[in-house]
């Protein structure tokens, strides 16, 4: 039976991350406060430089905080990278060249406290590339594919451990706008198929508000929320058409928010 989760999926209390430079500390996000509610598809966007990425890397035990508080599913970072409820996927795929699709897929499981090597995976590695769209292509090697196709490995690879969590930096950001809707769809679809806990960064205004339920705008030096974007009411979790007035109007305040920042 699955747990019920009854906190919020991801809790953070005046956060504050940075890094040591000559002569003291960069801070990087000051004083943060954000609650994302178990199954959400947030999306964050913001200036260069503003912490979208480094605020990705503290949940995932990637970066630790210089003060504050920060919990996942209601524990500490380290514990639920631990326990692989977390995954990751980042702009560049991260495949290795040498490996075929099913073979880097299954890479958490070679690698992993959990060492599961055996046959039983194999039906669940070719169930997540039919979810993904990659049927018989499991034989071919990253050189073989396209972008897109390479991100839906790495997607893959993420999900194989059925993580309660995704955390995604920018995944399509080098794509092109046909293969970066597509995928939005895609990605959508499985949203709502897993009920993952969704964190997703990007640059581009219209994927952040075609994408998230809620949109948080992150200004700069140093990073901290400008504003929260809410737009479950309009989607009821359903698509809303890039065109609709509900996601244009959205664009508009998103749009707004960077400008002050």
């Amino acid at each position: 039976m699955t747990e019920t989760i009854t906190t919020a999926a991801i809790a953070a209390h005046r956060l504050d991350v940075g890094y040591p430079v000559r002569g003291g500390t960069l801070r990087v996000l000051e004083g943060l406060d954000l609650d994302v509610a178990p199954g959400e598809f947030l999306t964050i966007v913001g200036p260069s430089g503003c912490g979208k990425s480094t605020l990705l890397r503290v949940l995932a035990d990637l970066v630790p905080p210089l003060a504050g508080s920060v919990t996942v599913l209601g524990e500490p970072p380290a514990v639920v990278r631990a326990r692989r409820e977390v995954a990751f996927v980042f702009q560049d795929a991260t495949l290795l060249p040498w490996r075929t699709v099913r073979e880097n897929v299954a890479l958490p499981l070679a690698v992993g406290p959990r060492g599961a090597r055996d046959a039983a995976h194999a039906g669940e590695i070719d169930a997540l590339l039919t979810m993904v769209g990659l049927d018989g292509l499991a034989d071919r090697y990253p050189s073989q594919l396209s972008g897109g196709q390479r991100q839906r490995v790495a997607i893959a690879r993420a999900l194989l451990c059925k993580p309660r969590v995704l955390l995604m930096d920018e995944p399509f950001g080098a794509l092109d706008e046909i293969t970066r809707d597509r995928l939005n769809d895609e990605l959508l679809a499985l949203w709502r198929r897993t009920g993952t806990t969704i964190l997703f960064v990007t640059h581009a205004i219209l994927e952040a508000v075609y994408l998230g339920e809620r949109v948080l705008v992150l200004a700069a030096n140093p990073g901290r929320v400008r504003e929260l974007v809410d737009l479950r009411a309009a989607k009821e979790r359903g698509t809303c058409p890039r065109e609709s007035p509900a996601l244009v109007e959205a664009m508009a305040r998103v749009r707004a928010a960077l400008e002050t920042c």
